[in-house]
This record gives structure tokens, C-alpha cells and sequence, in this order.
């Protein structure tokens, strides 16, 4: 094409000459937008970052595979710290330098970043990761970006009963009480048969409750029925 203009006899129209130039100026764009992903691809991909991205992820698939298998949280407080940060974000004080305040504005950046993860990644990451872990002062941009961008998991979850009984406690004090952002991640969490993929866990937990599908007389149960199985399983898993 380039050859073609250069050397070619070409008589185009104006409305041609028109034509060839707004396509010239939206590959020239194109080109320029191409050019900036690459150089951030090869950013996000440099050897540091990913070493350090890949521990980070290997910590997390160790923390999802210890829920899974021993039902219960390694680090309670890391996750209530990192719930209540995630929602909260860090807390403001009239006493904040300059360079506090950007720091907490970057974290709370941050904050919103994990929770569009969705709720098992956020609620994996929170169980993953100590604040001192992510924070924007500690974990430098690209390797965080990586992380999330990486940060997979296999289907949805069915999260061990302590992490529930955590976030509804959670859900019922303040500050969270009153965070329309958190009520509606309380709500997809603490109700897997709202959840595409939930159903088969949901018949997984009766049999572990002894109760085999068959034998369910409510199989037909609305989702509130199936949703009130979650108490029950909660009580059974705390007296194991």
C-alpha cells in the first residue's frame, strides 16, 4: 500500500484524498496504541516482576487449596484486617502529611482494583495476602498487576464456614454495617445458590452432612431454602 502511494499514479478525488487520510490518521493511532501496550506487556513481564508475581500466586493457591482441605482459615485476622480494608479503605486523619495521604489514596486505588476481582478472588486474596503484603508503599504497580491479573481460580468456591460466620459478623458492626458495597459482597458470598456453578457444591455439602441428593425431599426448594442449608452447615462444621 505504502509503495503503491509512493510510486504508484495515483489521481485520487478529494473525497478520496479524504478517505485515504482519516485511514492513515486512525492506523498512525492505532499504530501509537499498539506500540504502548507492548512496551507495558513487556513492563508487567520484566524478570523481577515475575518472580515475585509468580510467589505471590503460589501463596495464594497454597491458601485456597489449605481452605479446601482443612475448612478452615490459617490467619483469621489477616482476613477480618484486609475485609475491613478492602471496604473501609485506610483510615483519614486531619494530621495526614502530604505524603500519607497520597499513599492511603493509592491504597484505597488499590482496594478497589481487588474487588473487581469478583467475590471468590477478592475473598481468596483477602485470606492470601496480608495488607503489609499489598499496600501501595510496599508492593511496587507492576508486580500488583500482575498478580491480578494472574490470580485465577477453578470455577466459583465454596468457602469454609468460618469465613461466613466472619463476614456476617462483620456485616452486623460497624463500619461495614453501613457500606452498600460490602452488604452486596455479604450477599453473593453467603449465598451460593444465587451463584452460577453453586448447586453442585451445595448437593457436595449434604452428603458430607450425611444427606445423599436423593434423599432430599426439597430438591424442587426455592433459593431461600437453599440458602437457610447454610446455618446447618456452618453448626456442623464448628463442632467437627
Amino acid at each position: 500500500m505504502i509503495e503503491t502511494l509512493r510510486h504508484g499514479k495515483l489521481q485520487p478525488t478529494q473525497e478520496e484524498y479524504k478517505a485515504l487520510e482519516a485511514a492513515s490518521l486512525k492506523l498512525a493511532k492505532s499504530a501509537t496504541n499498539f506500540s504502548e501496550e507492548v512496551q507495558a506487556l513487556g513492563k508487567r513481564r520484566t524478570e523481577t516482576v515475575y518472580m515475585e508475581g509468580r510467589k505471590l500466586l503460589s501463596t495464594a493457591e497454597s491458601t485456597r487449596h489449605g481452605l479446601i482441605t482443612s475448612s478452615r482459615l490459617k490467619n483469621r485476622a489477616t482476613f477480618i484486617r484486609n475485609i475491613q480494608l478492602l471496604f473501609g479503605g485506610p483510615k483519614e486523619s486531619k494530621l495526614d502529611s502530604a505524603a500519607i495521604k497520597a499513599r492511603k489514596r493509592l491504597t484505597r486505588e488499590r482496594c478497589e482494583q481487588i474487588r473487581s476481582l469478583g467475590t471468590d478472588g477478592m475473598t481468596l486474596w483477602a485470606a492470601a495476602f496480608a495488607p503489609s503484603q499489598w499496600e501501595a508503599n510496599l508492593l511496587p504497580k507492576p508486580t500488583f498487576e500482575y498478580v491480578l491479573e494472574f490470580l485465577e481460580l477453578q470455577g466459583t468456591q465454596l468457602w469454609p464456614s468460618e469465613i461466613y460466620d466472619i463476614l456476617t459478623s462483620l456485616g452486623e458492626e460497624e463500619p461495614l454495617q453501613n457500606s452498600p458495597k460490602f452488604q452486596e459482597y455479604l450477599n453473593a458470598v453467603d449465598t451460593p445458590s444465587n451463584q452460577q456453578g453453586k448447586l453442585a457444591p451445595e448437593r457436595k455439602r449434604r452428603r458430607v452432612e450425611g444427606v445423599h441428593p436423593s434423599d432430599d425431599q426439597s430438591r424442587g426448594a426455592s433459593r431461600s431454602d437453599l440458602a437457610a442449608e447454610i446455618p446447618k452447615h456452618r453448626h456442623t462444621l464448628k463442632h467437627r
